[in-house]
């Protein structure tokens, strides 16, 4: 857990010319990048594809998870108590031209559902990922409560997320004592009342274990050990699944397909009724399905680069020999989208073209000029 990065380094906290902060990149992006981050781990490409987000109010999130997840089949579930707001924003979650443009490689399914985060809903069984980015401050106490129960004991998620304000930075806002970020907040807490609030979970869901990390850094002049970071991050993971954190990742095409084959994925069974939720909407993404084998989809993208290096790089022909002369480790480092082994494109390669000496040799075509007279005519302008 430790090793495991979650918020990004590379950003920055300063007031402009009148004195308002500025978080860059904006302190939303920023935790919404922490989690997709947690999400993104390459040992859970084949092990969180089933996503709730609770609290998902206008759904920006979810635009994170449509373009940072391509990798994995998804099935994601959106949702809020705000029914008019889930009405309004309904539509930010629907594909848009360039999706049924350029499609999916993987299943996207998206339903947004009113509902409460206190209640339990048999709909989201086998979730495998729990998010609530600023959230739990806006609950009541007694809705509070039933989080831990609801999210741990009945999910049982792989992962879950959080995020919440750290009171102690709102001096940096020049906010009084007491004072809230925001009219709707029921509490912001401390560092150490966030921490607390976490041992507990722990506590009582001992097969969890968490990392906290903060989120927006003081600008200068306010010492970190003071303030801490604007919004506190916490990632809950299951501790059948750590290990998956702590070793490092090599990924091999062949245990993926065992992996998949040994572990289908199939589309979730049909809603049950549930009381205090609605399904307000279900989208499902276009696919395009690829059938070609892997050994041909090597072949067309080893076609592809030797054919942009001999038509758009006239560096690589031999005017000596009226040929083109590519260097066999330009194309095989390019077509790594496909193939990450070198030397598995370089014998595709080898199979297909002349190589010599490490080059791939493309010599000029012949040209028959009477056919060529024959079958492209002088045009008569008489």
């Amino acid at each position: 857990m430790d090793k495991f990065e979650i918020a990004n380094p590379c950003t920055a906290t300063y007031f402009n010319q009148e004195g308002h902060i500025i978080f860059d990149p904006c302190l939303y992006i920023q935790r919404y990048q922490a989690a997709l981050n947690c999400l993104k781990l390459e040992q859970f490409k084949h092990k969180v594809n089933r996503i709730v987000e609770f609290g998902c109010a206008e759904m920006k999130f979810f635009t994170y998870i449509k373009t940072g997840l391509t990798d994995r089949k998804l099935w994601v579930k959106l949702v809020d108590i705000d029914e008019d707001l889930l009405l309004r924003c309904k539509g930010h979650v629907h594909p848009l031209l360039m999706d049924h443009v350029k499609k999916r490689e993987n299943e996207l399914n998206v339903e947004v559902w009113y509902g409460d985060v206190s209640i339990n809903n048999p709909n989201f069984k086998d979730t495998d990922a729990v998010i609530a980015i600023e959230l739990i401050e806006h609950l009541y106490p007694q809705v509070l409560d039933e989080v831990p129960y609801q999210v741990f004991e009945n999910l049982n998620p792989k992962i879950a997320i959080f995020s919440t304000p750290n009171c102690e930075f709102n001096k940096v806002f020049d906010l009084e004592p007491g004072k809230f970020r925001h009219d709707d907040h029921k509490f912001e807490w401390t560092r150490d009342q966030f921490k607390d609030w976490c041992d507990n979970i722990i506590m009582r869901f001992p097969e969890y274990s968490y990392k906290i990390e903060g989120i927006g850094k003081p600008p200068i002049g306010y010492d970190v050990e003071d303030v801490g970071y604007s919004s506190q991050f916490v990632l809950f993971v299951r501790n059948d699944i750590i290990d998956f954190l702590n070793e490092p990742y090599e990924s091999n095409k062949d245990d993926e397909k065992q992996n998949e084959a040994q572990n289908p994925e199939t589309v979730p069974e049909s809603h049950v009724h549930c009381d205090g939720y609605i399904l307000l909407g279900t989208i499902d993404y276009p696919v395009f399905e690829d059938s070609r084998s892997r050994k041909e989809k090597i072949i067309d993208e080893v076609c592809y680069h030797v054919n942009r290096y001999k038509y758009m790089e006239e560096q690589y022909y031999n005017l000596d020999n009226y040929r083109t002369e590519i260097p066999i480790n330009l194309v095989t480092q390019a077509c790594w989208e496909t193939s990450t082994d070198e030397e598995e494109v370089a014998n595709i390669i080898k199979e297909r073209y002349q190589v010599e000496n490490n080059f791939i040799i493309i010599e000029d075509e012949a040209l028959d000029f009477e056919q060529q007279d024959e079958e492209c005519p002088v045009e008569n302008t008489e």
